[in-house]
């Protein structure tokens, strides 16, 4: 789930919130992490002055690589919506 809504501030923010119960594994929840993260970083100056979160929800139905690529589909989704 990714949410996102103008900010207050005049710089873009980005918070990630990947919980251990819903992508088991440290290694790819961090390398999820660092995706987007360096993904946001290319294109900060884009964003304006958005506030974006990155949430998992609930635990999904799928290997912890498909969670991470499912992430990074909805990234890719918001990312090119907001840069319009």
């Amino acid at each position: 789930m990714i949410r996102y809504k103008r900010g207050l501030c005049h710089n873009p923010r980005l918070a990630i919130h990947l919980s251990k119960k819903n992508v088991f594994l440290a290694v790819n929840r961090n390398k999820t992490r660092r995706k987007i993260r360096h993904d946001f970083n290319q294109t900060i100056e884009k964003f304006k002055n958005f506030d974006i979160l990155v949430s998992t929800i609930k635990q999904l139905d799928a290997e912890n690589i498909l969670i991470s690529d499912i992430l990074m589909q909805e990234w890719t989704k918001l990312k090119t919506s907001l840069l319009k």
